[in-house]
């Protein structure tokens, strides 16, 4: 998606382009927001679901694969939205940007709906790319948490605090 801060325009046309680029860029952050709300609470859920007992620990990385699907749930909804956004953005900033009015047909020769088949077949691909890395990720991340608690003779609701505070599987993720 074009962003406001890689284009500079002038003029009465461009600056309206300027507009729907910077409101734009208002709707991704929203967007990316409202997500974030949900995929921390996936993660949050994730780590509850799996580490509930010490005997979990042995099997953790399994426990949270099998817990995950709220998680991919979520990524998979925002990828799709962020990517139809992108796509509806860009329909504007064409029809704009060659005068067609909002009320009219395109005079174009573009089917947005291709356009939007193409961004979910992509979306289907790479969200699910994206999502593995993001388990295998999780795994080797607490498999190593595991061992420190572990050496650490901590009880179990110290693990559960580490990584739920931590990268892993708190907001910031």
């Amino acid at each position: 998606m074009l962003s406001s801060d890689s284009l500079c325009f002038s003029g009465k046309a461009t600056r309206e382009i300027q507009s729907l680029l910077n409101k734009g860029d208002i709707q991704r952050a929203k967007l990316e927001r409202s997500h974030g709300r949900r995929i921390g609470a996936a993660l949050r859920e994730m780590l509850k679901r799996s580490l509930r007992k010490q005997s979990d620990t042995a099997e953790l990385p399994a426990k949270l694969r099998a817990n995950s699907g709220p998680l991919r749930e979520a990524l998979m909804n925002m990828y799709t939205d962020a990517a139809l956004l992108g796509v509806e953005n860009g329909q504007t900033l064409v029809e704009r940007s060659i005068g067609v009015p909002e009320a009219k047909q395109m005079a174009l020769d573009v089917d947005w709906g291709l356009a939007n088949a193409a961004v979910l077949d992509w979306v289907a691909r790479e969200g699910e790319a994206i999502f593995s890395g993001i388990m295998l990720t999780s795994a080797k991340e607490a498999t190593a948490a595991v061992s420190a608690w572990v050496t650490s003779g901590a009880p179990l609701r110290e693990l559960q605090k580490t990584l739920s505070r931590g990268s892993l599987f708190g907001g910031s993720r």
